[in-house]
Formats: structure tokens, sequence, C-alpha cells
């Protein structure tokens, strides 16, 4: 079973002018226990066949038979039940109530303590109506609505971190109705090489080979001169940016540095290997300087190609224009011509709201 890639499926923008959009997680959902684990580094799983449970205990005695997950019952309070259900050994707020599960403190929590790399549920039973959604909290502030499963596992994993989940109706409200049961809990760390990067991994390319650009231990091994995201051992034009690394001619070279593949990448009617500036459209090929290099692409003949007010010499994105030299990530490309700033993040300020408008937005995504 594939895992299921979502975002958060929650934003509010309330009664505010230019207030942002709320951030996003990137948390992956997974109907498959065995995917789900191969996620994860170390884990710790609850199957409540633990002999410090009772028939019904209190929030604090709960949390503390393992000490690895803090509950709280939200529907009714502190009724903890563990008991048979459909002839498993299950956990249930009353039965029929809803419940939060805190991860801030378990011994897998990451060591800033933003919570655990992933969660994972088997559902005994869940009943309606109501119902019954996950609600998850993320290290980084944001949230998510999941509906769960009738029976069956349901897991998430996110690097942001995952910091508690509430177990009741949609948007973490509590309820006293329906029936929900889980019959184990799995927690886990972030594993290097699951091709989930967190906030601790320079990277994390889904391996754990060496000699890769990204290490077995995650971090960065090699150079990267152009800046492009992909490492001078692995890229097809390691002094011209390319992130997509196309090569139409398969000859090693990528399209934005191979000016011999009988191509005309910048479609001016003149192939590659007789263009004096093969990736600019100079169809009539001036070259006042007499040095090879045609006027749309000589970034040393002191003209300004894009009427910025900037001469090429000194311009961050000569072919561009860009009068105020912008380069928010300072890598010496400027911010109009830099595909990649800050990690591909884009830094535009969120858009004000109009003047005397109250926005309330809710966005619910849910992909199975």
């Amino acid at each position: 079973m594939r895992p299921i890639v979502a975002t958060s499926n929650l934003w509010a923008v309330v009664f505010a002018l230019g207030s942002p959009l709320a951030h996003a997680s990137t948390q992956t959902l997974h109907e498959d226990a065995l995917d789900f684990e191969g996620l994860l580094g170390t884990t710790v799983v609850d199957d409540y066949s633990d002999p410090g449970y009772d028939l019904l205990q209190d929030d604090a005695t709960m949390s503390a038979v393992l000490g690895e997950t803090d509950y709280q019952t939200t529907g009714f309070d502190n009724l903890n039940f563990v008991t048979d259900v459909k002839g498993d050994l299950s956990y249930c707020a009353g039965c029929n109530g809803s419940f939060e599960l805190s991860f801030r403190t378990s011994s897998v929590t990451e060591p800033d303590g933003l919570g655990v790399f992933g969660v994972g549920i088997e559902v005994s039973v869940n009943e309606g109506p109501p119902a019954y959604y996950a609600r998850v909290f993320y290290g980084d502030g944001s949230s998510s609505n999941h509906l769960l499963p009738a029976s069956g596992f349901w897991g998430v994993t996110a690097p942001e971190f995952i910091e508690r989940i509430h177990i009741g109706l949609f948007d973490g409200e509590a309820t006293t109705e329906g029936f929900f049961a889980i019959g184990s809990l799995t927690l886990g760390s972030d594993r290097c090489g699951n091709g989930a990067r967190t906030v601790h991994e320079e990277c994390d390319d889904g391996n754990l080979t060496n000699g890769d650009t990204c290490s077995s231990t995650c971090e960065i091994t090699d150079p990267d001169f152009d800046l492009d995201g992909v490492a001078d051992l692995v890229d097809n034009c390691p002094e011209d940016r390319n992130p997509d690394q196309e090569d139409r001619d398969g000859d090693g070279l990528g399209d934005v540095c191979d000016p011999s593949n009988g191509l005309d990448v910048d479609g001016d009617g003149l192939e590659n290997g007789s263009d004096n500036c093969p990736f600019q459209d100079n169809p009539m090929q001036e070259d006042s300087d007499a040095d090879g290099f045609g006027d749309a692409c000589d970034t040393t003949d002191g003209t300004d190609v894009d009427n910025d007010g900037v001469p090429n010499g000194e311009d961050n994105c000569p072919f561009t224009g860009n009068s105020s030299q912008a380069d928010v990530d300072e890598d010496g490309f400027g911010d109009a011509c830099d595909d990649v700033t800050s990690g591909g993040c884009s830094h535009a300020p969120a858009p004000a709201l109009p003047a005397g408008i109250a926005l309330v937005a809710l966005l619910f995504v849910r992909r199975r």
C-alpha cells in the first residue's frame, strides 16, 4: 500500500489585516504497518499487555505505566480503560469518549522536544456515529485533521515531528459518543536514509550510501559550485545552474552547458554549436566586441543586456531586469533569477487582506 502524502488541512485567517496564512506541515499518512515501521529508527510499541495496566485508571496512572505517552481523556474525566475488545486487549477512553495522546517526553522524542517522527495506531473498533478523526499537532505549530478507519492500521510521519494527537471529532472537538478503541500504539524516531529530511539533517536522499553527495549520516559531503542543489560530483553541468539536469541528447552534458548537441535550446533558429549565445535568443548574432560571445549573453562587454541600469559584469541577474539587485540568500544570484532561495522556499510575504474585511478560511483536504 503506498503512503499518502498530505498537507495541513486547516488554515485560519481571523480578523487580521495582512496576516500570513498558517504554515503547512508535510506529513505522510500510512495504511501499511510494515511500510510505516520501515521509515523509523528506534521504536516503542505498547500493546496494552503490561501488567501495570488495570481495567480502569486515571490519566496520571495510565501515563505512568510505560512512561512513553501522556494520556488525557477529553470526553469523560480521567476514565481510561484497558480491556478486552473483540478478543484483544485494547485501550479506550470510557470506550465511547475522546482522548489526547502527547509525545513530548517519550524515549524516542527528538532532542529539542518537538515530538516524535512517527505515530501508528492499530484501530480495534471505530463505530459511529459520530465519525472519529485524528487531529495531529506538529512541532512547527501546524496541525491537520484525518478521518480514522473503521479498523486496521493508521499511521503518520512528519519531518516537523508530531507533538500530540487528539482522537475525537473533527478539529479536535471532544465527544462522549460512538465506540472507539486502539489495540496498539507505536512511536518512532527519525531514521537517516528514509528520504524525509528533518531539521537535524543536512540532507536525506533515501539511502545510506556514501559518495553520492549525501552521506550515510545525512551530511552533505560534496561541493555544489553552481548552487543548483546537485553536487558537482554528479552534476551534468557543474558550473551552470540546472536543478532539473535535463540532457536531451543523452551525452552526459546537460542542455544548459552543452553547445554541440545539435539542438536550438533558445529557439532563435540557430543550432547551439553555431550560436554565439546558445542559451539566449539572438537571431542577429550581434557581437560588438568580437570576442565570440554575442552581446545578448556577453557579461564582460560593459553593456546592459536586460536594461536595468546595472552593467552585465556587475549584474547578479544579467538577463533578468532587477535594478535592486536583491539577493536574499546571498548566493551571488539575484532573487529575480534564483530558483533556489533558502532551500527552495519563496520569501515573498503573504498577500494582505483588504482593510475592513474579516476572513475566516477553512480548507479540509483528505486523500486516501
